[in-house]
């Protein structure tokens, strides 16, 4: 998707259709065609549209004569809800890269996903802004992606509280491969955090962008709740592990609480399977086989041999969980 956006003299953001001074271009999982056109109609080498669009870039800054990239990473959900399929278990959340990349007169957001997340600042949403100000409009758009962060951290809390709720009664792996993929979106979030806050800290020096007092203002609040979001990340990481391991015990012992019930089901159905089956045998003489009493009578044997054999294992705290 290629749109292009400009603040007109009003003030009103407006989409346009042409490469004007001082707009913003929006280069969300973009096609072929828009890339070369907007490498060829604004001098951009082509490389520096390509490099976002790669799920493992990784966070950096990188300067060529009048051209500043700074790729970042912001969540994204792995499936959109009417895509997923409830009995898959994957990773819920995953961090996807987006490159500002900084021209004399416009600023390019290229990343291989489409999300409202950066026009809602260009709408001034996360403040104040106009498409001119791309120094400004790239500190918003820290902060949106810091407060993305720290939303999607909630939410995988939650999804962390309702796995732990299921894995109270849980006999099988499902459970614990949901805490799992939670893992290792946490993990990954740890990673980017770590290298977007090296970015923030070193854009501070005003070395690669010059910074008003309200811009730097700006940075240091992005920053702020981007160290926020790391911290919350390291220690949900390690509870998490902590629970994976707490719960792996929970679910072995509650297995092994339904193999008790099978042994001693197999135990008290065993021993009066055995007395039924010598007087269903075609054999002579056995005791009391021409009473008439004997058929209840032998019923009634069964049932109280099963029912000690019950409470013995009651006693001995072998059906006790």
């Amino acid at each position: 998707m290629l749109k292009m956006f400009h603040h007109d003299a009003a003030g009103a953001l407006r989409e346009i259709d042409e490469f004007m001074p001082d707009s913003v271009i929006l280069l969300l999982a973009p096609t072929d065609e828009e890339r070369t056109k907007v490498s060829q109609s604004l001098g951009v080498h082509p490389a520096y549209l390509e490099e976002p669009l790669d799920p493992e870039e990784r966070p950096r800054i990188e300067r060529d004569d009048d051209l500043l990239s700074i790729i970042l990473h912001f969540p994204v959900r792995a499936l959109m809800p009417e895509q997923r399929d409830e009995t898959i278990v994957s990773i819920p959340f995953f961090p996807c890269p987006v490159a500002l990349i900084h021209l004399p007169k416009h600023l390019i957001i290229v990343s291989n996903t489409d999300t409202d997340l950066f026009l809602y600042v260009l709408e001034g949403q996360y403040g104040p802004v106009k498409t001119h100000m791309r120094t400004r409009l790239t500190f918003l758009i820290f902060e949106a992606i810091a407060q993305r962060f720290n939303a999607v951290l909630e939410e995988i809390q939650q999804k962390t509280h309702r796995v732990q709720r299921s894995l109270r009664h849980a006999h099988r792996n499902r459970e614990l491969y949901e805490l799992l993929y939670l893992g290792k979106s946490l993990t990954y979030f740890a990673a980017s955090l770590r290298a977007m806050r090296t970015i923030y800290q070193h854009l501070l020096t005003g070395r690669d962008l010059p910074l008003f007092e309200k811009d730097h203002e700006l940075l240091q609040d992005a920053l702020i709740d981007l160290e926020q979001a790391e911290e919350v990340t390291a220690v949900r990481a390690e509870s998490l592990g902590q629970l994976m391991d707490a719960y792996a015990a929970v679910i072995h012992n509650n297995v092994n609480a339904v193999l008790k019930i099978l042994t001693t089901l197999t135990v008290v159905l065993a021993i009066p399977t055995m007395i039924a089956s010598l007087y269903a045998m075609n054999v002579s003489d056995l005791p009391w086989h021409d009473k008439v009493w004997m058929f209840p009578g032998l019923l009634a044997l069964m049932v109280l041999i099963g029912g000690a054999l019950i409470f013995f294992f009651y006693k001995k705290d072998f059906l006790r969980f």
